[in-house]
């Protein structure tokens, strides 16, 4: 048997063909709704049903790039009473990946069919379809004739349930390996269907065109009089065609709009795994350490009587990059060190590309450009500029806490800024760090200190991969909500989870300890988001604004608070 192969899709992906084995005893949702479909529906109705689905995929299989063939809306006429609103219908369509945003169906651009799917699908399921077909257009011999018919072969008796029963049946073998057994009743031969299809009877509107060239008694128009008519009908037929059009251009472009904000979601995803990635390379960790006083740290760290263990460490370490690492909000000018004004972009070096700034800022002071490279190289950062904003500051904190042991990840917020998080084994928590404010476990500074309207919060672990953690830091994620429409939550989760399943598939650990800790550190997490409330206590202690930055950008920004 085959599976569908989207090419991340999490807990909406299979494990594919070669599990099918352990499939025999775990869930699948296709065969449970194709099972569905079949025991609580008749016959004609389960035909008609998979005669859809079997048309849907065709044309996802056929055209895999055209939005118009994945976008369906719910309240199509057809669509809806054929399949959505019978029991097993809406199983099947979200077995096969299809998303429900808004009042679609929608299927991502990176779920793609395997041929071999529509290929068993038509083979097994379309001659159940047209048995059942059969069944209804035959009629029901009446007692006297019903022998006769019998004896001539002349009557077309009805497919019975347990045909249908075996044709979804084999279907379902050949596609996933596994066969839910629907009905008890057992198989009986479907009768030979004649494969020539009547003519179809015209449309209302070629039939009104028709009806248009003849008078009101029935007489015949004058030339004249029948090419008036004729070209009235044409130019309105034009014209609902034209708008008809128009609307699924519409729709297009919306589809479109959809994919293009979720394709950009998923770079900037990307973008943070690959930080978060690049604090690993032992060498690169090796020369971080080179330059933080570990040993001055943990004396500190080892007389703290409040915090313990590696949340003392992470305390001394915050304090000390503090002092260590300066804000750059204008460089000074290279030559006469005086202040210098925004002269805009500049082309990046290749020496400057090579660690990671594709932004150039330029800056002017009598004639002399300085300029102002936005390195997203964490070991260019410690070793050579030690300055910068706050994509500086904890691009370069999170790899000092990577090196000298600690378990961090990189934190990125979709309204502009970033920070750092790091695992306490004492609390088994993720705790809420910002270097550039010197913060320890403050998650809600930005939501009710800054004032910042937050949208997305995401965390890139190297191990884990991305974690959406905007409850963590918001007080009412039902307020938020509104502001979230980069894509449905729903695509959002199941893209999320595909890039973390990916990460944890490929992870190459010394032993299953760590996997089995790392499964128990995401439960904790993913039971804290479901459960938070941080909602305005009274003991909560009164959180400032934004302190690094002059007042000037900060105001701009929107980041001073109360100030």
């Amino acid at each position: 048997g085959r599976e569908l192969r989207p090419s991340a899709r999490g807990s909406l992906c299979h494990r594919g063909a070669s599990m099918a084995q352990q499939q025999q005893q775990q869930r699948n949702p296709l065969a449970e709704g194709l099972q569905k479909l079949l025991t609580s529906n008749s016959p004609q109705v389960a035909a008609d049903a998979c005669d859809v689905v079997v048309a849907t995929i065709r044309n996802v299989t056929l055209h895999p790039e055209e939005q118009k063939y994945r976008k369906i809306r719910m309240a199509n006429p057809r669509f809806n009473s054929k399949l959505l609103s019978i029991p097993g219908g809406r199983e099947v369509m979200l077995a096969l990946h299809w998303l429900e945003v808004g009042e679609f169906l929608i299927l991502p651009l990176e779920v793609r069919y395997p041929p071999e799917l529509l290929q068993n699908l038509e083979r097994r399921l379309s001659p159940m379809h047209r048995a059942a077909r059969a069944t209804t257009a035959a009629p029901a011999p009446s007692a006297s004739s019903a022998p006769a018919a019998r004896a001539t072969g002349s009557v077309t008796t009805g497919v019975s349930a347990g045909a249908v029963s075996a044709a979804l049946a084999g279907a379902m073998q050949a596609v996933f390996g596994n066969s839910p057994q629907p009905s008890q009743q057992p198989p009986s031969p479907a009768p030979p269907v004649p494969e020539v299809a009547p003519a179809p009877p015209a449309s209302a509107e070629e039939e009104a065109l028709l009806q248009s060239m003849v008078g009101g008694d029935g007489q015949q128009l004058s030339d004249e009089e029948l090419a008036r008519r004729m070209q009235e009908g044409l130019d309105s037929m034009e014209r609902r065609e034209t708008e008809k059009l128009a609307r699924q251009l519409q729709a297009q472009e919306q589809a479109q709009a959809i994919q293009t904000a979720a394709l950009a979601f998923r770079q900037r995803l990307k973008s943070g795994m690959a930080t978060a990635q690049s604090y690993e390379d032992a060498e690169v960790k090796r020369k971080a350490l080179a330059v933080i006083p570990l040993q001055e740290l943990q004396a500190k760290a080892a007389a703290n009587t409040t915090l313990g263990g590696s949340d003392a460490l992470l305390r001394e370490l915050l304090h000390w990059f503090k002092g260590f690492f300066t804000w750059m909000d204008r460089p000074k000018c290279h030559v006469s060190g005086k202040e210098t004004s925004p002269a805009g972009m500049g082309r990046p070096t290749e020496e400057e590309l090579r660690h990671g700034a594709h932004r150039v800022e330029l800056y002017e002071c009598d004639g002399v450009v300085t300029r102002f490279p936005r390195y997203n190289d964490p070991l260019k950062l410690l070793l050579d500029t030690r300055s910068g904003r706050c994509g500086e500051w904890a691009n370069a904190f999170t790899l000092c806490c990577r090196a000298v042991g600690l378990d961090a990840r990189y934190v990125m917020d979709w309204t502009d800024h970033v920070w750092t998080e790091c695992w306490s084994e004492t609390q088994q928590r993720w705790l809420h760090c910002d270097p550039c404010e010197d913060v320890l476990d403050e998650p809600l500074l930005y939501d009710r200190g800054w004032g910042k309207k937050l949208t997305y919060v995401v965390a890139f672990h190297h191990e884990i991969g991305p974690t959406d953690v905007t409850r963590r830091y918001v007080q009412s994620f039902e307020s938020t909500m509104p502001r979230r429409t980069a894509m449905a939550e729903s695509v959002l989760k199941g893209m999320l989870q595909g890039m973390r399943t990916k990460q944890m598939a490929a992870l190459d650990v010394g032993s299953e300890t760590r996997r089995v800790q790392l499964q128990d550190m995401i439960a904790r997490e993913d039971a804290e988001l479901t459960s938070v409330e941080q909602g305005p206590r009274s003991d909560d202690p009164a959180l400032p604004g934004r302190q690094t930055g002059s007042v000037e950008w900060r105001r701009q920004r929107g980041e001073l608070g109360d100030q």
